[in-house]
């Protein structure tokens, strides 16, 4: 079943924006998706994320990862559509970085893992990526890429894509004056 388009959109740019916001942005190939019967399949944000082995990266991976769930239930509330393809992702990188495949994770609807310390973690990536999202600045940069994927033309496939050097011209002209102290990323992938 198709996904509606706006709300594709709006998913999948979270994710680009954030890639951005924790310096990634050059690992940004592209956002694409595939327009049928006036919905979306398939969305999404295309990067190679950095492996997650140190404690910074594997906040700013779960921050990328929940951004796109933070958008869109900013915007339209939530949907477990959202919420499952990413969680099992973030899921992914925790085990990753824990060097485990065996910690118990919570599904959809009730997110998390049983152990109180990575559980403690992954909540507050939930919590901080709704935050930015939801940051003035942050959320124009959204709309503004969302933008730019709703009047992407799609291929002779229905593929629509936006290069993620368009994504990055958008982040730099709307975020690219954000310092160090402004970016709603900075202190929390630091840890602090």
């Amino acid at each position: 079943m198709a996904l509606d388009l706006k709300h594709a959109a709006i998913h999948e740019s979270a994710h680009a924006v954030l890639l951005w916001l924790v310096g990634w942005g050059s690992d940004l190939e592209r956002i694409q998706m595939r327009l049928v019967n006036g919905g979306a399949e398939d969305p999404a944000m295309k990067a190679d994320l950095p492996p997650p082995t140190d404690p910074s990266v594997l906040r700013s991976t779960l921050l990328v990862l929940f951004a796109g769930s933070a958008a869109s239930t900013a915007h339209f509330g939530k949907c477990m559509k959202d919420i499952d393809k990413d969680w099992h992702k973030a899921a992914g990188a925790v085990a990753i970085h824990y060097h485990s495949t065996r910690l118990e994770a919570l599904l959809p609807p009730r997110i998390g893992f049983k152990d109180p310390e990575i559980n403690s973690l992954v909540q507050r990536a939930i919590e901080q990526a709704g935050k930015i999202v939801c940051n003035t600045s942050v959320k124009a940069a959204i709309n503004a890429v969302a933008e730019l994927v709703l009047k992407a033309t799609p291929n002779q496939d229905g593929l629509c894509i936006v290069p993620g050097t368009e994504i990055i011209a958008v982040c730099e002209q709307i975020l690219g004056t954000m310092t160090q102290q402004d970016n709603p990323c900075g202190n929390w992938i630091a840890g602090e």
